[in-house]
């Protein structure tokens, strides 16, 4: 149980920083894309917490975060990008 809340902490954090330096004013395409899987994320991440014991809410977390993540594929890279993928290859018991 510890470490599914120590992906979470993980993923959370690089959801943050994603939200923070993904989104650019250049290419208001993929902000507003960015900005909505984003959103999808917090939501997931809401209803996960409120029920980790839940598979159904885990595996819709890790869809919006793996939706997140391909939504911003220029963000994520070395380190982020396998704790991403060690997470979304995480399953959820």
């Amino acid at each position: 149980m510890k470490t599914i809340f120590e992906n979470f902490r993980i993923v959370a954090l690089f959801v943050a920083m994603g939200l923070i330096f993904s989104c650019t004013k250049s290419d208001p395409i993929v902000g507003t894309s960015c900005e909505r899987n984003a959103e999808k994320v917090s939501e997931a991440a809401l209803a996960y917490t409120s029920d980790p014991t839940s598979t159904a809410r885990c595996e819709a977390y890790k869809t919006a975060v793996s939706n997140f993540f391909k939504s911003c594929p220029t963000y994520y890279s070395g380190a982020s990008k396998d704790a991403l993928d060690e997470f979304l290859k995480t399953p959820c018991n």
